[in-house]
């Protein structure tokens, strides 16, 4: 079954952007 929900695909690319920020976040930690 393929749904598509604008509330889901909403959610993952929150997350997503959530995590990138997470990890850019923890690069720049690591290299100062």
């Amino acid at each position: 079954h393929v749904i598509r929900r604008p509330r889901v695909v909403a959610w993952m690319r929150r997350t997503f952007a959530a995590t990138y920020v997470v990890l850019a976040a923890r690069m720049a930690a690591t290299s100062r």
